[in-house]
């Protein structure tokens, strides 16, 4: 799906702008994900993809027929808070992707509207309006994945010029990539398919099984997840050549084939501006709490805390410390807002430290690893300005954690303050770092500036 080249028909035949209207206000938080409306409507939703401020949002739903059908907000406009964003739905025509051809494409005339109502970082309310009949959705990101990262594929994908008018939204968590293939049918109109589990067989390449769904009528009627229909379709690889490259491999149907893909450009050059939980959640939590804190493994059920990203940041703020210890120095939040001492969360990945006392059970994460000191002073920083959800909690801490950097060795042996004796005796004491001023170091003397 290429938004400057299919959508520009578009703006021809309905004289808009869709090449991606941002706000002149502050840009918006990042809403790129896979949303739905939950288990009890558990057979469609919607893929967010997003560059700056540009919102391309493809709503996966079922015609009155119960067939799959997609429709497309390719662009829109946000108000004035930067927490409402809407824009007219397309419904385009094509040919099926075992005969592509990119001159038989018609992006066609609106067939409606849509705006997203965001009341958080993670909920949101879905209005629409799709052939004259309208509905209302409460919408929540999908939790589907699990693991720490490997590479972050989430995009709108596409197959260039020649295959303009198709695309492919890729969403991944943890080790997981869930894939939409908006096409068309053997009629022309739009039609998906849908790859919900897709796996690392390697460290480049991902592979799953390719479902076709049918369901219930979905525009402007009560949708019913009873009459969801599954059935397999065939196969889908991507094999990742960088980061914005990819060649993905299908069996659908018995027909084979490969098509090069890359990332689509679509949105406004400022970037999505990325708040400090939000980082916090990729570059910390992610790579070093998410194989014991994901949703299902016993370590997390043990202790009752789960860190997958859509109900990370509210199971730290509400969460109840279960250690003894804690409790009895009166340490009863796992963060609490502008009081790191009596913050939980930071006090256990403090325990590497032997100048902290080693009451609080076991020191986090588990592994003889500690985190860095970029890391440790990036979370210091964030609870201290209040433990935002939202927001940037200062350049300080968004540039001590980009300061972060683990060593590798000759022989690829990571240095990062491996093994605990070793560590405890050339333990950072960040309390003291702080006051040599800007220039912090690691347990291996090497300088992370944060300014």
């Amino acid at each position: 799906m290429n938004p400057r080249g299919m959508w520009a028909r578009v703006a021809a035949l309905a004289g808009l702008l869709l090449a991606g209207v941002g706000s002149t206000h502050a840009e918006p938080f990042n809403y790129q994900d896979l949303w739905w409306a939950g288990s009890q409507e558990n057979g469609w939703g919607l893929s967010i993809s997003q560059q700056g401020s540009t919102l391309f949002t493809v709503m996966y739903i079922y015609d009155a027929a119960g067939k799959p059908r997609w429709v497309v907000m390719p662009g829109g406009t946000w108000n004035a808070a930067n927490n409402t964003y809407s824009g007219s739905l397309y419904s385009p025509t094509g040919t099926p992707f075992t005969h592509y051809d990119v001159m038989r494409f018609v992006p066609g005339a609106p067939v409606g509207n849509a705006t997203l109502e965001f009341s958080s970082g993670n909920t949101a309310t879905l209005r629409y309006a799709i052939d004259g009949a309208s509905g209302t959705k409460a919408i929540t990101r999908q939790v589907f994945g699990a693991g720490s990262a490997i590479g972050n594929y989430t995009d709108l994908w596409w197959g260039g010029a020649s295959q303009n008018g198709w695309g492919i939204s890729l969403t991944q968590q943890g080790t997981n990539l869930f894939a939409v293939w908006y096409t068309y049918d053997a009629q022309g109109k739009p039609a998906w398919l849908v790859m919900p589990n897709g796996r690392f067989t390697t460290g480049s390449a991902v592979s799953g099984t390719l479902y076709r769904t049918n369901g219930s009528p979905w525009i402007g009627a009560v949708y019913d997840p009873s009459r969801l229909q599954i059935a397999e379709a065939g196969s889908l690889t991507f094999t990742f050549a960088d980061s914005n490259t990819a060649t993905m491999r299908y069996t659908v149907d018995g027909a084979e084939a490969s098509v090069a893909i890359s990332r689509q450009v679509y949105g406004n050059a400022a970037p999505a501006a990325i708040s400090s939980f939000a980082k916090l959640q990729e570059r910390v939590i992610a790579p070093a709490c998410l194989s014991c804190h994901t949703a299902g493994h016993p370590y997390a059920v043990q202790s009752g805390l789960v860190l997958d990203a859509p109900v990370a940041y509210g199971n730290l703020m509400n969460g109840a410390v279960k250690d003894a210890g804690a409790n009895a120095q009166g340490i009863r939040k796992l963060v609490a807002p502008r009081d790191v001492n009596g913050s939980f969360f930071h006090r256990k990945l403090l325990l590497w430290d032997p100048s902290q006392p080693q009451s609080f059970g076991s020191a986090m994460p588990l592994g003889n690893t500690s985190l860095s000191a970029g890391q440790l002073e990036f979370i210091r920083q964030w609870i201290e300005a209040g433990a935002p959800e939202a927001g940037a909690a200062g350049v300080r801490a968004l540039r001590a954690l980009d300061g972060a950097r683990r060593r590798q060795g000759p022989a690829g042996e990571d240095r990062a303050l491996r093994g605990a004796a070793p560590l405890r005796a050339r333990a950072l004491h960040l309390s003291r770092a702080r006051q040599r001023g800007p220039d912090l170091r690691d347990a291996h003397g090497n300088a992370h500036a944060l300014e």
